[in-house]
């Protein structure tokens, strides 16, 4: 009787019988599927993993003439060895780490040794990339402004009320990621359990101290207003009041303070953008130590269009001019040329000539028909995270790609509409 191998199931015919052509093409088939998919697994180039997904193996990315000190990291990218980290490198030898200098910069660490590694940011809207996984942030403060509806300037005839805050929302988002994660944190405002309405202060979310700034009267009656004012009716110089009956909201001479439950508000890992419905903010946040060192480490390669190495022309909607890189050793190469004007409804994915592992940066070039001005900015490929070129300092026409895979960028825009944003090309720059 026929027996068969351990590991594939081929049939042996025993020497005494005779040999099926069957079980012959059927044992031959098994083989060559197998070899098949060998061939194939060995042909595959490792897929990175994200701070989102698992990557594949796969094998080694070809590493290229001036890898010979990078290593592979687990994003399927070669990076530079650190080769100049100093520990405490202004201060006397001690047990604790109380700084690290890379490269050129030093980062003071908290008293005690901590290694934690803090940034700054403040606006309407913030934008950070370097964020700490579920960090409650070191420091955050709110602006609350009133709100005063209708457009125009206020008068008796075009009376504009005034509304002020009995809560603030507080929102941390990325939207590099799909679907878009979010988290919104919600301070009610109450003054010994009663709620409250603020018409001007600032909040600071950590200690839960809420300092109220103005105060508000609903219908004016010749009150003594100690500074500066807004009414739904008037506009404010020195040396006058309001309208009688107007609504009003001042300036206090004093601030009052109210104790709030102090609120722990987290950033998400990488990208973060913030914002609060009442008005500005400003953070102190914890960066993630990885995001940060890596920073550091390619702070040396800055985009500059004045110096640097050449290492390409362009002629992008009848503006020519060429780009530099400050450091780079001249090597590009185009890995997509076209002309697309990504919108809300299309943000087309375009295949790249060579896979982003061959690259240290990535050149992309775009221009924007609301000034005509080219835009050339230049990334670190890192698989899943979307970068944002800003068009000569317009922020509302922005060229952004997002990095899908190895082989994969979808065109973006950052703005209003993005109607105003055309990306014409992506290089791969070889340092």
């Amino acid at each position: 009787m026929a027996t068969h191998t351990d590991y594939f199931n081929l049939e042996k015919p025993e020497s005494y019988e005779n040999y099926n052509i069957a079980v012959f093409n059927n044992n031959a088939d098994t083989i060559d599927l197998q070899m098949h998919n060998n061939q194939t697994s060995a042909a595959k180039v490792m897929v990175g993993a994200t701070s989102l997904a698992d990557g594949e193996s796969g094998r080694v990315p070809t590493p290229h003439a001036g890898d010979e000190d990078k290593y592979l990291k687990g994003d399927g990218t070669w990076a530079a060895g650190n080769s100049n980290v100093e520990a405490n490198p202004s201060g006397t030898p001690t047990d604790t780490l109380e700084s690290v200098k890379i490269n050129n910069t030093i980062y003071q660490l908290p008293e005690g040794g901590n290694t934690e590694i803090t940034g700054d940011a403040e606006g309407s809207v913030i934008s950070i990339h370097d964020g700490k996984l579920n960090e409650p942030l070191k420091a955050c403060t709110v602006d609350i402004n009133p709100v005063q509806s209708g457009s125009g300037t206020p008068s008796p005839s075009n009376i504009r009320p005034i509304s002020g805050w009995t809560e603030a929302n507080i929102t941390v988002a990325d939207a590099t990621v799909s679907p878009t994660v979010s988290n919104t944190y919600n301070i009610e405002f109450e003054d010994s359990g009663s709620p409250l309405t603020v018409y001007g202060g600032t909040l600071d979310t950590v200690s839960g101290v809420l300092t109220v700034t103005d105060g508000y009267i609903a219908s004016y009656d010749g009150e003594t207003l100690p500074s500066t004012w807004i009414s739904d009716r008037d506009v404010y110089s020195a040396g006058t009041t309001p309208t009688t009956g107007a609504e009003v909201v001042y300036k206090l001479a004093t601030p009052t303070e109210v104790s709030l439950t102090p609120t722990e508000i987290t950033t998400l890992y990488g990208n973060n953008v913030i914002w609060a419905d009442s008005g500005d903010m400003a953070i102190t946040y914890i960066r993630d130590t990885s995001i940060a060192i890596n920073d550091a480490l390619n702070q040396s390669i800055t985009p500059t269009y004045s110096s640097g190495t050449k290492i390409a022309d362009y002629n992008v909607g009848g503006q020519t001019g060429a780009i530099y890189v400050q450091g780079a050793g001249g090597q590009m190469d185009t890995l997509w040329t076209g002309d697309v004007n990504p919108t809300s409804d299309s943000k087309p994915t375009v295949q790249l000539a060579y896979p982003l592992s061959g690259y240290d940066y990535i050149v992309v070039e775009g221009y924007g028909t609301y000034t005509y001005y080219t835009t050339d900015a230049i990334y670190k490929p890192v698989i899943g995270r979307t970068y944002v070129g800003n068009l000569n300092g317009e922020i509302n026409y922005c060229a952004a790609v997002t990095i899908i895979n190895d082989s994969n960028i979808r065109l973006n825009y950052w703005g209003s509409a993005g109607i105003n944003t055309h990306i014409v090309g992506i290089y791969g720059v070889k340092i």
